[in-house]
């Protein structure tokens, strides 16, 4: 399936673009999750994106199930460090950066209860904060 197709078919709970890709969660997905019986998933989501997710969580009283994280921005020297690394364009990483820049202090301000994560080390350290805020 495409992402172009499965647009065409409503089949996104939400799309968004960052950077030079783009971004979709299908609904389908979500309810899968929340049937798992280990009860866990993880979602990498824009912060724009997490009120529809709450809402429709919300609708089907699963609210509680969400345990939204944070991870924080480690600043722009490492974001176009890992970019760069990656093999993504000039032009790319600009308008990475440029959406980024405003969505720590956002997140800090929205409402959501975020768990709040350090992201300037391995990713593993990370995870492991996730993982420990969690449980």
């Amino acid at each position: 399936e495409t992402h172009d197709a499965m647009v065409a078919e409503n089949e996104f709970l939400w799309q968004a673009a960052h950077g030079s890709a783009r971004y979709g969660t299908r609904a389908k997905d979500i309810d899968a999750v929340l049937r798992k019986a280990e009860g866990i998933g993880i979602m990498i989501l824009i912060p724009s994106t997490i009120p529809t997710l709450r809402s429709y969580l919300a609708a089907r009283s699963m609210l509680k199930a969400h345990m939204p994280a944070y991870v924080l921005n480690p600043g722009e020297t490492i974001v176009r460090r890992r970019l760069v690394g990656r093999g993504e364009t000039r032009n790319s990483v600009a308008k990475r950066l440029a959406s980024e820049r405003s969505w720590d202090g956002e997140a800090v301000v929205c409402g959501i209860p975020y768990t709040f994560v350090r992201n300037d080390g391995p990713i593993e350290a990370a995870y492991e904060q996730m993982l420990w805020a969690h449980i």
